[in-house]
C-alpha cells in the first residue's frame, strides 16, 4: 500500500502572494530549526490553501471529492470510473500535471484494493507524465510509488535505480530532508532485499539523523508515516537476521507512527486506515514469530475490525 500524504505543507504549491509568505515563513522556521513555529505555519499554510479550494472549487476537485465519497460508501467501481474520468480529462487537455494527479489517485486506490498489478501500471503512468510535466516534487513522489511497487513484485535492482535516482535529485538542504530520508528507507529496503545488510543499516541510520528533529511534528504526515517505514524495514532487517524478539518491538513502533497517521484530518478518505489495518497484520506476523501469540491475537483482531470499520472488500478474509 502506497505511502500517500499530498497534504503535508511542503507538499502544496503556493497559489497567491498570500499562499507564498505563509510559505515562505514555513521555510525561515525550518531552516532555523524552530519546529514549533514551523508547525504553526504549516497549518496557517494548509488552512489557507483549504479556504482557497473551497472558494474556488474547480471540476476536477469535485470529482476527486464524489470519488472519495464513493470509496466512503463502498462503491469501488464508481470511485475508479471516476479517477479514470479525470485522466481521460488531462489526457485530452493535454495537461501532463492532471495526467500525473489522475494516474497518482488511481494508484492509491489500486493499492488500498490490494490490486498490485494495476497499481504498478498507474504509478509508471504517473512517474512518465511528472518527467512530461517536469516538475521535481510530483517526480520524487511518482519515483517512490514506482519504487515500492517494484519492490513488492520483486523487480529490486529497478527498484534500486529508481531509489538512486531519486537521491540523485534532491537537495542536502533542510527543506528537502523528509524526501530523502524517505528515499533513504526506500533505498534500505532495497538494500535488505538484496542481502546488502551493512548497507541497508547505514541508510536506516542516516534517515532517522534526517526524521528526527521534527518528530515531535505529528501534523507532519510525511515525517510520521516515513517513520512508519523506516521502523518497517528496520523489522525486515532484524527478521532476516534472525532476530523476531526486535523484529516484532520494531513493527510494534511502527504500528503507532501509522496510528499518528489515521488520526490526521488533513488526510481524508480511507486509506490511512488501511495502513494502520496493514501495519497491525504485519505487527501479528511478527509477533507469531517471537512466539507472542495472545499479543498477536490482538493485533489480528484490531486490524479486521479497521477494515470492517472501512468496508473493504478484504474485511471478511
Amino acid at each position: 500500500m502506497a505511502d500517500q500524504t499530498p497534504s503535508e505543507a511542503d507538499d502544496l504549491d503556493p497559489t497567491n502572494k498570500e499562499a507564498e509568505a505563509l510559505l515562505n515563513a514555513y521555510q525561515r522556521a525550518i531552516n532555523n530549526d524552530d519546529t514549533e513555529q514551523a508547525e504553526h505555519n504549516a497549518f496557517l499554510f494548509m488552512a489557507h490553501a483549504v479556504e482557497e479550494m473551497q472558494r474556488n472549487p474547480n471540476p476536477e476537485l469535485l470529482l476527486r471529492q464524489e470519488a472519495t465519497l464513493s470509496e466512503t460508501d463502498g462503491e469501488w467501481l464508481r470511485a475508479e470510473e471516476i479517477y479514470h474520468q479525470l485522466l481521460a480529462i488531462a489526457i485530452a487537455e493535454g495537461n501532463a500535471m492532471g495526467e500525473w494527479k489522475a494516474n497518482d489517485n488511481l494508484h492509491g486506490f489500486y493499492s488500498f484494493l490490494g490490486k498490485t498489478e494495476l497499481a504498478s501500471n498507474a504509478a509508471s503512468a504517473a512517474t512518465e507524465a511528472a518527467r512530461r510535466a517536469d516538475m521535481q516534487p510530483l517526480l520524487v513522489r511518482a519515483l517512490e510509488n514506482q519504487a515500492r511497487n517494484d519492490l513488492k513484485m520483486g523487480s529490486l535492482m529497478q527498484a534500486l535505480a529508481l531509489a538512486e535516482e531519486i537521491l540523485r535529485m534532491i537537495p542536502h538542504s533542510k527543506m528537502n530532508a523528509t524526501q530523502r530520508a524517505r528515499a533513504l528507507v526506500l533505498r534500505a529496503s532495497c538494500f535488505t532485499e538484496l542481502g546488502e545488510l551493512v548497507s541497508a543499516q547505514a541508510d536506516l541510520d542516516a534517515a532517522l539523523s534526517l526524521f528526527s528533529p521534527m518528530l515531535d511534528i505529528q501534523m507532519f504526515a510525511g515525517v510520521q508515516s516515513g517513520m512508519a517505514s523506516l521502523w518497517q524495514a528496520t523489522a525486515r532487517l532484524l527478521s532476516i537476521r534472525g532476530n523476531h524478539t526486535d523484529a516484532a518491538k520494531a513493527w510494534g513502533t511502527s504500528v503507532e507512527y501509522r496510528r499518528v497517521v489515521s488520526q490526521q484530518p488533513q488526510l481524508d478518505g480511507l486509506y490511512k486506515f488501511a495502513w494502520l489495518a496493514q501495519a497491525l497484520r504485519h505487527y501479528g506476523e511478527a509477533l507469531i514469530a517471537a512466539d507472542d501469540h495472545k499479543a498477536a491475537d490482538e493485533a489480528f483482531a484490531e486490524s479486521r475490525a479497521i477494515m470492517r470499520s472501512i468496508h473493504h472488500p478484504d474485511a471478511a478474509s
